[in-house]
């Protein structure tokens, strides 16, 4: 259910585990879980930045989407610029 997958997104980013969301966004077969690890990502220190521009060019929207707004809330200026046109093409 979404709730529960909020609440596990909430708490993975509060664990230290950031390699192991870098890899789960970049490598897992399911668009669902490379959204979560991406919002996960951005509710944790700028260090996921990189990462987070990488799923910028996933294949699925959901993906992108997920990654640009995590970017506009870490990483600085750099980061946000880079996820504001994905956040602009999801809302057009």
């Amino acid at each position: 259910s979404e709730p529960l997958r909020e609440w596990a997104v909430r708490h993975a980013a509060e664990l230290p585990v950031r390699t192991q969301l870098e890899a789960l966004l970049k490598d897992s077969a399911t668009p669902r879980a490379r959204a979560g690890a991406a919002r996960a990502l951005g509710m944790q220190s700028g260090a996921g930045a990189p990462a987070l521009k990488a799923a910028l060019k996933d294949a699925t929207f959901e993906v992108r989407f997920a990654a640009a707004e995590a970017l506009t809330g870490v990483g600085g200026p750099g980061a946000r610029a880079a996820g504001l046109p994905a956040l602009v093409e999801g809302l057009t």
